[in-house]
Parts: C-alpha cells; sequence; structure tokens
C-alpha cells in the first residue's frame, strides 16, 4: 500500500469514528411542541324575539253606564237622580209640553261635538241613555267607531234589524245575564258603528229619539 493511499484510508477511518461517537440531536420535549390549535365552537344560535304584546283595546268601566242605567241613575228613576249623577248641567232640549212627555235632558252647554249624552225620559221615568261620544265604552268593550264584527265577537247574541233612514242596521244586544233592558248599535253603510242607545223597551227601540 503506497503512503498516499495509507493515509486516505485512515482519514476516512477516523471520520466514521467521529461520526459514530457523536451524540445524536436532543428530541423536543413533549410538553415543548407547537399547541395544536382547537376550532372554535359553534355559536348557539340566537334566542327568538318575544311576541309582542297584544294592543289593548276600550276599557268598559261598568260604573259609568250599563244596563241598569247611568252612574247611581238607575232607569225607572226621576230627573233629580239623573241631574245627581251626571258631572255637569242638564236641561230639557226641547222643553217637553208635559212632564210626562217623552223628553231629554241635555249637557248645556253642548259643545262642537254635539250631544254626546242624552237622558231620555217618559212618563216622567228615565229610560234611555244615548251616546254619541267616542270616549265612552259601552258593555263588551265596544266604542263609536268599532264595526258589526267587532260587536258579533264581543256578544255570543246579536238581534240584527235594517236601519229605518240607511243602509246600515241596529245591532241589539239583551244582558248576558238576563233582565228587559237592551243594548243598541246604530251602524252605517260601511259598518262601523255611528252611535249607540241603552234602556228599557219599548223607548231603547224608537229609531227617531221622541220624535
Amino acid at each position: 500500500m503506497t503512503p498516499h493511499r495509507l493515509t486516505l484510508t485512515i482519514a476516512i477511518a477516523l471520520a466514521l469514528a467521529a461520526s459514530a461517537c457523536s451524540s445524536p440531536a436532543p428530541a423536543v420535549p413533549a410538553d415543548t411542541a407547537a399547541p395544536v390549535t382547537q376550532a372554535p365552537a359553534p355559536a348557539a344560535p340566537a334566542a327568538p324575539a318575544p311576541p309582542a304584546a297584544p294592543t289593548p283595546g276600550p276599557v268598559y268601566d261598568e260604573t259609568l253606564v250599563n244596563f241598569g242605567g247611568y252612574r247611581t241613575a238607575t232607569f225607572n228613576s226621576d230627573a233629580a237622580a239623573v241631574r245627581s249623577a251626571y258631572d255637569g248641567t242638564l236641561a230639557a232640549t226641547p222643553p217637553p209640553e208635559s212632564p210626562e212627555a217623552c223628553h231629554y235632558l241635555l249637557p248645556q252647554p253642548m259643545g262642537p261635538g254635539g250631544y254626546l249624552r242624552g237622558f231620555m225620559f217618559e212618563g216622567g221615568r228615565f229610560v234611555r241613555v244615548d251616546i254619541d261620544d267616542p270616549a265612552v265604552v259601552a258593555p263588551g268593550g265596544i266604542t263609536i267607531g268599532m264595526t258589526e264584527a267587532d260587536v258579533r265577537a264581543a256578544f255570543a247574541d246579536v238581534e240584527v234589524q235594517p236601519h229605518k233612514y240607511s243602509d246600515g242596521k241596529y245591532l241589539v244586544v239583551a244582558p248576558p245575564d238576563g233582565g228587559e233592558a237592551r243594548l243598541v248599535f246604530e251602524t252605517g253603510a260601511d259598518g262601523r258603528i255611528e252611535e249607540w242607545r241603552i234602556g228599557l223597551p219599548p223607548q231603547v227601540h224608537y229609531v227617531e229619539g221622541c220624535s
């Protein structure tokens, strides 16, 4: 073997020995490994909005007008009882020929809205209340401007009669607990209530007031 080849052989041997003795690369500790990114949890669906509260309807005050009369004045009472129950001044309009004749006590003075509330007397007795005031709520929660359908929804039994002078109707309701008084809604051709009255028969069915 030549000196050159011997030298090369020794160099290769030394290199292999050094490689065998070298330490392997240290392993990366498990707790230092890169964290695994978790996928975000899906968002919970939004709760549905609560349903809107129904719009409250007119509130009926049975102490104002009812199948028994007006406030403390009951049907069949006298004019003094009605004057005492009404908050304001009432006058016979027009003046009756006699206290026994049919006539009305109406608010004085009357404003641009008309009479609004009229109290009918016949035979010296209080027999009927006429209402032309949208602010006054009738039994059943009905007011002027509401419809025949509203009346039918409020009362189980409604008697329908043709209007004497128009294409409207008279909607007649009896008290739910019995009694002779009647509630009469007067509608126009569009089916909407224009005025109403409550009182004793036969006067509650007079379609022209006292005339």
